[in-house]
């Protein structure tokens, strides 16, 4: 079982979690939500952690009744829970972790997902779409692997990383932003 979030990191629970973290951070740049800044282990203390903008969530709230603006809180809700499941496949890339550890944790990105679709719309993105996005957010991370390395190598060496920081590690990789 992996150490919870306070406790002194091993090796490869670090490395996991650097993964996990930078798979949030590019992909969620990469599907135009915004970061603030991602940041590093601080000598195995402290876990990484993505923190992000989320006055976007609040704009579409309050404008939630305006069906104008459905297509975009569909879009937003849509992207944000790609970022969340992005997480697991990115851990993946570097960690042997089992299949029940990556599902828990998974469920734990997917409710965030949910919540923030719920908060804007009062729906639930559904068991269809979710197959949908898991299939297109494997694809994206696999697309991004070489971004996705650099952020976590960054991450593991204490580095906080912003936006266009992330960015700029996206277009070093080769493939479109």
């Amino acid at each position: 079982m992996r150490p919870t979030r306070t406790e002194d990191f091993n090796k490869e629970p670090r490395r996991c979690d650097a993964y996990h973290e930078a798979g949030h951070a590019v992909i969620g740049v990469i599907l135009n939500l915004r970061l603030n800044t991602v940041t590093g282990v601080d000598n195995g203390r402290t876990p990484p952690n993505c923190s992000w903008d989320y006055s976007e969530i609040d704009r579409l709230q309050n404008t939630s009744d305006d069906h104008n603006n459905s297509e975009e809180i569909y879009e937003f809700t849509r992207n944000h829970a790609m970022m969340c499941l992005a997480s697991k496949y990115a851990e993946r890339l570097a960690c042997d972790t089992s299949s029940d550890e990556q599902e828990e944790s998974l469920h734990y990105d997917y409710l965030d997902a949910e919540r923030i679709r719920y908060n804007c719309t009062g729906n639930y993105l559904g068991k269809t779409l979710v197959g949908q996005l898991r299939n297109t957010t494997e694809t994206l991370v696999q697309q991004h692997r070489t971004a996705i390395e650099r952020v976590a190598k960054q991450l593991l060496n204490g580095q906080t990383l912003n936006h266009a920081q992330i960015l700029s590690l996206i277009r070093d990789d080769g493939s479109p932003p």
